[in-house]
């Protein structure tokens, strides 16, 4: 039985998906840097923003999209202001094409979606005794930047939520 993922716009849905498909392990520090794409519901590309999934509902609200997607001149200063960053060992740009053969990969029963249904993104390596919070503060308010996951926070939500309650991994 196919799992479908809805194509109506949500792409919240899918950079979630392409969050969870990285490998973030202990000593491995590793903050997703997700871009801007045509269309984005995020404010910060322009978009309408995405609805609170209420108890009850069948269905998780449709986001409101309109956002742009990064242009070629943010995206160039995006990854020299990552580069540049003391606390950012490495950086890597990861595709469309690579998000999906990640997703598929990791999800191989998902339907409905295409290369062109993922945002590229930045994965960064960070130093080890680099501040987590510092870096991504001063991330998501760069030009490009849709949604920022903490790969750590990810990996350790399952736990967390049990203890704490809800845990917020986005920006």
């Amino acid at each position: 039985m196919a799992i479908t993922m809805p194509r109506t716009g949500d792409q919240h849905l899918r950079v979630t998906t392409a969050a969870v498909t990285g490998q973030w392990k202990e000593g491995d520090p590793e903050i997703n840097v997700f871009l801007c794409g045509v269309d984005s519901p995020y404010p910060s590309c322009g978009g309408g923003g995405i609805p609170e999934w209420e108890d009850g509902q069948a269905a998780p609200p449709e986001p409101v999209g309109g956002g742009e997607a990064i242009t070629a001149e943010q995206m160039k200063t995006l990854e020299q202001t990552l580069r540049a960053m003391p606390q950012v060992e490495a950086v890597t740009f990861i595709s469309q094409q690579e998000a999906f053969t990640r997703m598929r990969r990791q999800f191989p029963d998902v339907a409905n979606t295409t290369v062109a249904d993922m945002p590229e993104s930045f994965r960064l390596k960070l130093t080890p005794d680099a501040d987590r919070n510092a870096v991504i503060a001063a991330v998501r308010i760069l030009p490009g930047v849709a949604v920022i996951i903490d790969g750590k926070c990810v990996a350790q939500s399952v736990i967390e939520r049990l203890l704490h309650g809800h845990v917020q991994c986005t920006t």
